[in-house]
């Protein structure tokens, strides 16, 4: 239910029912769903651009990922840590989590994976470009199409629509301040 009033714009309402199936999986000791709930929190947080509380949301499922060694959940989790850190403008922390996702969706051949770390890493360098000038600039913008191009050719043209739409206006706003 949670998931349903995320998807319809309702986050305030999304929340308690993120909450109540946190409290269930660990009464339950389900760690998987822990995680994936800390997830889904912290999706709603950066949708309200609270990013600091998604932050340590994800840290949380990661944490929990790391634990009971699900490889797939810390591949997912380091990606959208690294989407929120460049959205922060933590430009060399967000790599870093990214080189992780990809690496650890390479070593366990997750290939669904993949359009979604190459399109975080393709945003990234557009960021990154934008805080450059000159060549610097213009090769940075060529990376980031790059990757773009290669998040495309794996299947990730829905995921792609939607984040480069959010980024542009991202963009816009980071220009603007």
């Amino acid at each position: 239910v949670g998931g349903v009033n995320a998807l319809r714009g309702g986050y305030d309402k999304a929340l308690p029912y993120f909450e109540k199936s946190l409290a269930i999986s660990t009464a339950i000791g389900n760690r998987k769903g822990e995680a994936s709930t800390f997830g889904n929190i912290g999706g709603l947080y950066v949708e309200h651009g609270a990013y600091d509380e998604a932050l340590v949301h994800y840290g949380k499922g990661l944490a929990i990922n790391i634990a009971i060694g699900n490889r797939f959940g810390e591949a997912h989790t380091l990606n959208v840590i690294g989407d929120v850190l460049t959205r922060k403008k933590m430009f060399r922390e967000a790599r870093i989590q990214l080189e992780r996702a990809f690496a650890i969706a390479t070593e366990i051949s997750a290939l669904s994976e993949f359009p979604y770390i190459t399109a975080n890493l393709a945003l990234l360098c557009e960021a990154e470009a934008l805080e450059l000038a000159g060549e610097d600039r213009t090769l940075k913008y060529a990376e980031a199409m790059r990757l773009l191009r290669d998040a495309i050719r794996m299947g990730g043209e829905q995921k792609l629509e939607k984040e480069v739409e959010k980024w542009q206006q991202d963009l816009e706003r980071m220009r603007n301040a």
